[in-house]
């Protein structure tokens, strides 16, 4: 079994827990239901450790180690922007797959819209830790201001609960939990958070997403039909198949728009450890959401 590096240690939390919660807030008629919609997420918080035996650690920002001539990833032949890699050594736990990848380095990028700044292609990628690695050259057509600030980054695991959903296809909506448990839940949700000595991630690895007001996997197929090309869906067809798609990460930028961005995979993908689908998009953040609620 691959060593968890870079994994903080927490109480151990599971989904009893979760069912337990549920059970003393007065939803014990789907307690149960409840915690089996739990998934198992990293949230990824500054470190300062470094590199072990030359392998790149986890990171957020500043250049890709990437395995030496491996050519900075391009998209529509514009050089992408580097947002994170993920040491799978270091997050294994978290999926069948990544166990099966334990030696893997993950690599993200995006390119965004030189006017509006918005992120318009996702480029997401995996090699092999057989090195050896190098900090990549910035390409003809980046600059230092291009680079996004630099972390390192330690993971530490944590339960998640899906946010509450307004359509009819959403998760909780079809335990039979309607808008009267919505109270009870996200009391629930707040109780989980806190258990694990968590609030609203500013960026994590996996996970249900914490997003309200639209949702963040329909957000990703309605993305994926567009970026193809398909422009006939109606909201029944991107809710079917919003249950298809798995928040693969989230990155909060502390942009002044209060927005969160997320890369999202097709769940079939993230099972044979394929990411080239992958989409990524800016979607309100956890601020944004306490406005929504407050509003």
């Amino acid at each position: 079994m691959p060593r968890a590096v870079g994994m903080r240690q927490v109480k151990a939390f599971g989904r009893h827990d979760v069912a337990e919660q549920a059970r003393r807030l007065g939803l014990e008629r789907v307690a149960e239901e409840l915690a089996s919609l739990a998934e198992w997420g990293a949230r990824l918080e500054i470190s300062q450790s470094s590199a072990e035996d030359h392998v790149p650690r986890s990171k957020i920002g500043g250049l890709p180690e990437l395995p030496v001539a491996t050519p900075w990833p391009e998209l529509d032949g514009r050089p992408a922007q580097f947002v994170a890699q993920i040491a799978l050594s270091e997050a294994w736990f978290l999926d069948a797959s990544w166990q099966r990848d334990a030696s893997s380095i993950l690599y993200f990028f995006w390119v965004r819209d030189r006017d509006r700044r918005e992120v318009v292609g996702a480029h997401v990628f995996a090699c092999a830790a057989s090195g050896p690695f190098e900090p990549a050259p910035l390409p003809a057509g980046l600059s230092e201001r291009d680079l996004l600030p630099e972390s390192t980054v330690a993971l530490r695991r944590e339960l998640t609960l899906p946010a509450w959903g307004h359509y009819e296809a959403a998760p909780l909506r079809r335990l039979g939990l309607r808008n009267s448990d919505r109270e009870l839940y996200e009391a629930l949700v707040e109780g989980v958070e806190r258990a694990q000595g968590a609030h609203c991630p500013k960026d994590r690895l996996l996970g249900h997403p914490a997003e309200i007001p639209d949702d963040v996997l329909v957000e990703a197929s309605l993305m994926a039909r567009l970026r193809s090309g398909r422009d006939d869906y109606g909201h029944a067809e991107l809710e079917g198949e919003s249950e298809q798609w798995r928040v693969l990460l989230k990155i909060d930028l502390d942009l002044p728009s209060a927005t969160a961005h997320y890369f999202c995979v097709p769940a079939a993908d993230l099972r044979g450890g394929r990411y080239d689908r992958s989409q990524a998009f800016a979607h309100g953040s956890c601020d944004e959401r306490d406005r929504s609620d407050a509003a």
